[in-house]
């Protein structure tokens, strides 16, 4: 992870944890683009970002597996940052958690989680695309088709990941699709649909800041 703080002192500032988008395949914390200097210096606030498993590797669905460990990863990060934020000058109890658009999903999903529970305060969810959370299991058995593996885990696991990358992609070129590995319903790290947590009132103690960009869509027209 990284961290921006104005100053490493004795204050207790609002935390600002930024997950990034890039439909669950692709991104980094470390983007230039999401450089929290200026945030941090402008809203006096510790910016902290973060790298998360992605695409088959952070959310993928086999029998007897744990599910959603990119959304782990996530945890593993608000954890640390529990334990040690108030270190950079930071309060780990006013955290906000905010992402755009695969990172929006992925925070409201954090919402959903039983294991995030306590770990922020604040949600924001940029752009957050509400998707059908029970296609990964389909999208898991199709790569697992195209690698010859058959569902076998010892076997994937066994498989350079540069192979999985380069079949993971053909994979999506060939079903013209991106978002397909994403959050799991899997009755367990995530019981339910995150929707489902704001219709029953599950997480009323926690601030929600929900949008989308105008015209954000743009970016993936052509230009005549």
């Amino acid at each position: 992870l990284n961290i921006w703080t104005p100053v490493a002192d004795d204050e207790k500032r609002p935390v600002m944890f930024w997950i990034h988008g890039g439909a669950f395949i692709t991104g980094g914390g470390g983007v230039p683009i999401y450089d929290g200097s200026v945030l941090a210096k402008r809203g006096d606030v510790v910016v902290v970002t973060i790298n998360y498993r992605l695409g088959a590797f952070g959310y993928s669905y086999i029998p007897g597996v744990t599910a959603n460990v990119g959304q782990f990863d996530q945890i593993m990060a608000l954890e640390w940052v529990r334990d040690n934020i108030e270190k950079f000058g930071g309060d780990p109890g006013n955290v906000t958690i905010f992402g755009e658009s695969a990172g929006g999903y992925a925070v409201l999903t954090l919402s959903a989680m039983p294991a995030a529970n306590g770990l922020f305060h604040r949600v924001i969810a940029q752009s957050a695309p509400f998707i059908n959370p029970k296609v990964t299991e389909k999208h898991t058995k199709g790569l697992m088709r195209m690698l010859k593996l058959k569902g076998d885990i010892d076997a994937f696991r066994k498989t350079p990941p540069e192979e999985i990358i380069d079949v993971q992609n053909k994979y999506l070129e060939k079903i013209n699709s991106a978002m397909e590995f994403r959050p799991l319903i899997d009755g367990e790290s995530l019981p339910i649909h995150p929707l489902k947590v704001f219709q029953n009132g599950d997480c009323s103690n926690i601030d929600f800041m929900i949008g989308s960009n105008l015209d954000e869509a743009k970016m993936f027209t052509t230009t005549s």
